[in-house]
């Protein structure tokens, strides 16, 4: 089926963009936020660790129910909730409600990465699965770069409502567009919905250890990402002194290293092995790292080394993400559930991160890069265990 041609390649690429640039579009605002409420930085940041809790919690149930009514209705259930989550939040009264609203948008706009991985399973295999991941993932790249630029300027010129206005608007576009797209389910399973069947189902793809490994190994590059959207505002401006709309306009940086990353892993598609890619990615990001480490421990707190650091940092997550994501999914043979499970360990991960830095940890600078280091420490375990894992199933 010829999914990634014509009209259908800008609606997949808004579809597996939609729960990011919902997660991220409002953080220019974080500190505007926690002076509306009177709450500190730290619990406006539950309002981003709330929605990673939703976001990975909300690809459970998307699986079975586009196994029984196909991945298009699937899409629109999704939608239906992430827009009654983002009223509540434009008319949110409290921090309260605005953190159960963000936790319903959450919900709903989980099912755009869900499905999107779902429908390039249906459709593709090996390293095609690893092109179209890689091509679909620039959407991931250039989307949330350019959702905190408008976020930025949104807070700037209107404040933070108008964050959730912009949503509302990109939920109803992309329920229209998705009229146009094709059902790729092969058929439906009228038993999809029963407890004692997605019990089973759910049970054996945790049990696949090659799909669980790769899973945690991209949860690890998503953190990257959602860990610098949480801490990064707090540094940038509170600290270095931007406003909003500056942060959101060098936020667009790192997100070139991203965009950059995915074009390159999508040549070498099919031609490097998937664990030597990963292997590079992983010493992109170590060098990252340490671009900001030590500027940052000699108090050098600047936007340049923030931002170019991070950048170096997303190009080596790039190669890792599309990499692990393909290898993941292929060792799953109910690609629903399949992608379902990949994408829960992977937000689950994101979002414990989050919480742990943003509650946790001081808010200071310096936290930042640490936490970087402490997440290559795991990346190099786990790229450990995968090549131990292999080689002992290859025997």
């Amino acid at each position: 089926m010829a999914l990634l041609q014509g009209p259908r390649i800008l609606i997949l690429l808004m579809l597996i963009s939609f729960p990011a640039v919902s997660a991220v579009l409002f953080t220019p605002a974080l500190p505007e936020l926690a002076r509306y409420f009177h709450v500190s930085d730290s619990i406006a940041g539950v309002t981003m660790s709330i929605f990673l809790v939703g976001y990975s919690l909300g690809q459970l149930p998307y699986a079975p129910l586009a196994n029984r009514y196909g991945r298009k209705k699937t899409i629109y259930i999704g939608l239906s909730l992430s827009l009654l989550g983002t009223l509540l939040c434009w008319f949110s009264p409290s921090i309260g409600w605005l953190i159960g609203g963000r936790f319903l948008q959450s919900l709903g706009s989980a099912v755009g990465l869900q499905i999107t991985f779902t429908m390039i399973g249906d459709c593709h295999v090996g390293s095609q699965a690893t092109k179209a991941i890689s091509f679909i993932m620039l959407a991931f790249a250039i989307a949330p770069g350019l959702g905190v630029a408008v976020g930025g300027f949104l807070t700037d010129s209107f404040g933070w409502k108008s964050c959730f206005v912009f949503l509302t608007a990109y939920t109803f576009l992309l329920a229209l567009l998705c009229l146009s797209l094709p059902e790729t389910a092969s058929r439906l399973d009228k038993e999809a919905l029963r407890l004692s069947k997605i019990g089973r189902e759910y049970a054996r793809q945790f049990s696949n250890p090659s799909l669980v490994l790769h899973a945690l190994f991209v949860g690890l590059g998503t953190s990257l990402i959602y860990i610098f959207a949480t801490q990064a505002p707090h540094i940038a401006i509170s600290r270095i002194g931007l406003s909003p709309s500056a942060y959101g306009l060098l936020n667009l940086i790192p997100l070139t290293g991203l965009a950059f990353g995915q074009l390159i892993a999508s040549r070498f598609a099919g031609i490097v092995s998937v664990r030597r890619c990963m292997l590079l990615g992983i010493s992109f990001v170590t060098l990252g790292m340490l671009m900001m480490l030590i500027p940052f421990s000699l108090g050098a707190v600047l936007s340049s080394v923030l931002f170019s650091s991070q950048a170096v940092i997303m190009i080596g997550n790039s190669w890792m993400f599309s990499n692990a994501s393909s290898e993941g999914l292929s060792s799953s043979s109910d690609k629903a559930h399949g992608a379902a499970v990949l994408q829960f360990i992977n937000m689950s991960f994101a979002a414990f991160s989050t919480y742990l830095v943003s509650s946790w940890l001081p808010q200071a600078a310096l936290s930042l890069p640490l936490i970087y280091l402490a997440i290559v420490f795991f990346l190099i375990t786990f790229w450990v265990m995968l090549k131990s894992y292999h080689n002992v199933s290859a025997k």
